[in-house]
């Protein structure tokens, strides 16, 4: 039992520090964690996006709503769908993008998920405190747009690292014809 748990400990401790010829088989093997952590973040996001629009009562002026000093909550919507459009699209290029082992993509998802998860203090809150969205609504928007950021941060953690480690290896050693490393 103490072998197996060692033998776990050592596994997750080469996934993140990655010595030898682990190194150089990141070299023939895609980024796959960093893909699907930010693929699960990608499904949290379309979940609270769906789940928001499905569930807010979008009517007349908005009632006590106030954004930013506006209280038009027909712009701030199409605002809101626009840069839920634009992000989604943003995190499924830095997915294929950190499958590469793209150090630069990793820093702008971690950007990116840290901004989605503070996203419910804003514009989600303000249409809560409006009464346009039940609190159980709020309670699962604000918590799967949280799960979303943290994927998406770790999963740019994980790229940075990984990435670092695949490039320092790569100053030392002959490159490969067609080889595909992401900047």
């Amino acid at each position: 039992m103490k072998s197996k748990i060692q033998s776990i400990k050592e596994r997750v401790v080469s996934f993140f520090d990655p010595k030898g010829i682990e190194v150089e088989m990141l070299r023939y093997r895609p980024n796959k964690a960093s893909y699907k952590m930010t693929l699960f973040g990608i499904v949290a996001f379309a979940l609270a996006f769906a789940i928001h629009y499905s569930g807010t009562s979008i009517s007349g002026s908005g009632g006590s709503f106030s954004f930013l000093g506006s209280t038009n909550l027909g712009f701030w919507n199409f605002f809101d769908i626009l840069l839920n459009i634009l992000l989604l699209l943003f995190f499924l290029t830095s997915a294929m993008e950190m499958e590469a082992y793209s150090v630069r993509f990793g820093i702008a998802a971690i950007v990116g998920g840290a901004f989605q998860a503070i996203r419910p203090l804003l514009f989600v809150l303000a249409v809560f405190q409006s009464g346009n969205m039940s609190p159980a609504i709020f309670a699962i928007v604000t918590s799967l747009y949280i799960v979303s950021g943290v994927f998406i941060v770790v999963s740019g953690i994980l790229a940075i690292i990984r990435g670092t480690k695949l490039r320092a290896y790569l100053k030392d050693v002959a490159p490969m014809q067609n080889e595909r490393i992401g900047k």
